[in-house]
């Protein structure tokens, strides 16, 4: 919660409160105020990422999502089914991951 809290505070002019956020996960708006000052000091107040640092991310939420989603295709062709429907997913990937980078630059 915490994470999301800063992040929304930083990227949104007209963010929620503490006390909308933290309703929404279930904990208080003073657990989720102590939350948030720890979280600030975990990645020292740094929100931004490198570059390589989110292809990382991208790579590993990738390989999640690859891993944990199963294509069930009833037909001969389902193997080369499956595989354009993994390759049409990567290229989903890329132009978001592409079209995020051009958009904070």
């Amino acid at each position: 919660m915490a994470s999301i809290t800063v992040n929304s505070k930083h990227f949104l002019d007209d963010a929620c409160n503490n006390k909308i956020f933290a309703k929404c996960g279930g904990i208080t708006a003073q657990e989720l105020t102590i939350d948030e000052i720890e979280y600030l000091k975990l990645i020292n107040y740094s929100l931004h990422i490198s570059e390589d640092d989110y292809y990382c991310y991208i790579k590993k939420l990738d390989n999640f999502f690859m891993k944990s989603i199963t294509i069930k295709i009833k037909d001969n062709n389902a193997e080369n089914k499956e595989n354009k429907n993994c390759n049409q997913y990567n290229n989903q990937i890329n132009h978001f991951s592409n079209k995020q980078l051009m958009a904070d630059k």
